[in-house]
């Protein structure tokens, strides 16, 4: 790889900077804004701006590719939630119905399996 390229991609993905604090900027200029120019506080400023930069492999906004996708997860959450709570209270009045039987050590041990 050429070393223009490498500069190319290290500038595109901000890694030219440092990671935390940019002392050596500082240093030179005395300008507190140098300071904070480093990847942290750039990522912070994307993160607050809802900038989640752009993903590798698809080349879109990741937060375009998470907002596609948080319909379906909150929808599965619910879903799940119900269920479990459908199930739950079941198996919570069986087991308080029957207590100390079988029945009772089975609800026991479905629900605590199912949760695991």
């Amino acid at each position: 790889m050429a070393p223009e390229t490498r500069e190319r991609i290290r500038k595109l993905y901000g890694i030219d900077k440092p990671i935390w604090i940019n002392s050596a900027q500082f240093e030179e200029t005395g300008d507190f804004s140098d300071l904070f120019d480093s990847q942290f506080f750039h990522y912070v400023k994307n993160l607050l701006q809802g900038n989640l930069g752009e993903s590798f492999r698809q080349k879109k906004p990741v937060s375009e590719l998470i907002g596609n996708r948080i319909g379906p997860t909150v929808l599965l959450i619910f879903a799940g939630e119900i269920t479990g709570i459908i199930f739950g209270t079941i198996l919570g009045i069986l087991a308080a119905w029957k207590r100390g039987t079988a029945i009772d050590t089975s609800a026991l041990i479905v629900s605590l399996a199912a949760w695991a």
